[in-house]
């Protein structure tokens, strides 16, 4: 599992969690899916993720201090997942 810390603004905790990167192929799905929603008027007030933010979440650890994520980082660096993503389907 890799772990990507993007860091929005210099804080003494940081809002976390793990989470599966979506391959690019299925992202650009899921993005034609969200702009055919974004024209029905039931979903127009949504506040929709960002194509670049799109991944599945496994755990939201929620608000923690660097401390806990340089701790949490050094206990999963070992970690290694070989997910198959076919178990996700798109019915039009």
């Amino acid at each position: 599992m890799n772990i990507n810390i993007v860091e929005i603004e210099h804080t003494e905790t940081i809002r976390a969690f793990f989470a599966i990167m979506i391959p690019k192929r299925m992202q650009e799905r899921i993005i034609k899916i969200i702009s055919q929603l974004k024209k029905n008027p039931l979903y127009r007030n949504i506040r929709w993720t960002k194509p670049k933010n799109l991944h599945i979440t496994l755990r939201f650890l929620g608000s923690i201090s660097r401390g806990q994520l340089a701790d949490i980082c050094n206990s999963t660096s070992t970690i290694k997942l070989d997910i198959n993503m076919s178990f996700l389907y798109f019915i039009e």
